[in-house]
């Protein structure tokens, strides 16, 4: 393959050469490094109670601040605090470590599908009305079930 022009592939223009005059210039406009350092930015917390927009980048400075305020409390609230957890956990402990009482007699849980009739009738008629009351006593149950379940 031929190439008809290099100017495709390499700036070869005068403008966009870069010349010594321009190069020297440019270093004594641009500040030495460790002037650079010794400004010192004040660093400023985020006071508002609304999360910024940019919250991604300010979350390690808002979380940093709310462990400072959190360092700033009174000792006697942490201590407090402490107390009542340790009295919870007491009270939690007393409660599950009861023996459940040998003497109480099991009880039966609760069916709830309806029974079959020992005695089945004679005419066709009640029969298939018994089977009709089945169905729907279970479609309503089902029921009841999905709307407590996704309520």
């Amino acid at each position: 393959m031929f190439v008809s022009s290099y100017s495709t592939y390499i700036n070869t223009s005068n403008p966009d050469r870069i010349t010594k005059s321009q190069t020297d210039s440019k270093k004594s406009e641009i500040k030495s490094f460790q002037s650079v350092l010794t400004k010192s930015t004040p660093l400023h917390a985020y006071n508002s109670k609304n999360i910024p927009i940019d919250y991604i980048s300010n979350y390690k400075s808002f979380n940093n601040q709310q462990k400072l305020q959190d360092q700033v409390k009174s000792k006697d609230e942490v201590k407090f605090k402490k107390i009542s957890d340790i009295k919870n956990a007491k009270v939690a402990y007393t409660d599950n470590s009861k023996m459940f009482s040998l003497l109480k007699v099991p009880e039966i849980s609760l069916n709830q599908t309806p029974q079959i009739n020992k005695n089945l009738p004679q005419n066709i008629q009640d029969l298939k009305e018994n089977n009709l009351r089945y169905k729907m006593v279970n479609t309503y149950m089902s029921n009841d079930r999905y709307y407590q379940i996704t309520a």
